[in-house]
């Protein structure tokens, strides 16, 4: 049971599926339940076709610019619906339209805890009918889920041994952070590390095991957040 005297909710767990959304829960914030059971959009590859003239089929350029294929926004959207009465419906329709309309959020989904969506949220519609009320969200949302926690690693130099980066779909440019002045092999180059926090923006991060060695008398940590679709 969840709901105290008079069906008042109680703080805590939510028996319904609710979410976070720019730091409001649905359940425990604005007494709400989310009626859809799709929420999640699928984000589209961004293809590039090339007809070729005089010849059969066409010529696939969706990789040629970045190495992989890129992706469009995804949408989430909310049906949210709450019990209510023609006295309360007013503040809470404010409520809801002051804290997220409009507004750059991340999203967690309670059945997914582990990551974030991160978009700029359209109150769509809100209406009231009799003792209940409903509003409708869209999240306008990059494509990837991120990981809440951030993934850090750090390596001592040595140059008999071989380190490995693990990342997921989304590939990464990770912060470098090394105690001293040292060198690093990535794939065929030897890249020059500088003391302190840096970005490399040849050292990508592609999906699965990246290999490297680091030279020198140094500590080397590598901040990313990893993401997948």
């Amino acid at each position: 049971q969840y709901t105290g005297r008079k069906g008042e909710p109680v703080m805590g767990k939510c028996i319904y599926r609710a979410a976070t959304i720019g730091g409001f829960h649905t359940w425990r914030d604005f007494h709400a339940v989310i009626q859809n059971s799709e929420i999640v959009g699928s984000p589209t590859p961004n293809t590039n076709y090339v007809e070729v003239p005089g010849g059969n089929g066409h010529i696939d350029l969706t990789e040629a610019l970045t190495g992989d294929v890129t992706y469009s926004n995804r949408t989430l959207t909310f049906e949210l619906v709450m019990k209510t009465s023609p006295s309360l419906w007013p503040q809470i329709e404010s409520r809801i339209y002051n804290s997220l309309h409009g507004k750059a959020v991340q999203v967690i989904l309670d059945e997914e805890p582990s990551h974030y969506f991160y978009g700029r949220v359209t109150v769509e519609s809100s209406a009231r009918s009799r003792t209940a009320g409903q509003v409708n969200l869209s999240v306008d949302c990059e494509p990837y889920r991120y990981e809440i926690q951030e993934t850090s690693v750090t390596f001592t130099g040595d140059a008999e041994r071989q380190y490995v980066l693990t990342n997921d779909r989304m590939w990464v440019v990770p912060v470098i952070t090394a105690s001293k002045a040292c060198s690093m092999v990535y794939g065929s180059s030897i890249i020059r590390l500088e003391e302190g926090e840096q970005k490399i923006a040849d050292c990508i991060l592609k999906e699965g095991d990246t290999q490297l060695y680091i030279f020198g008398d140094a500590s080397v940590t590598f901040r990313y957040r990893k993401g997948c679709l």
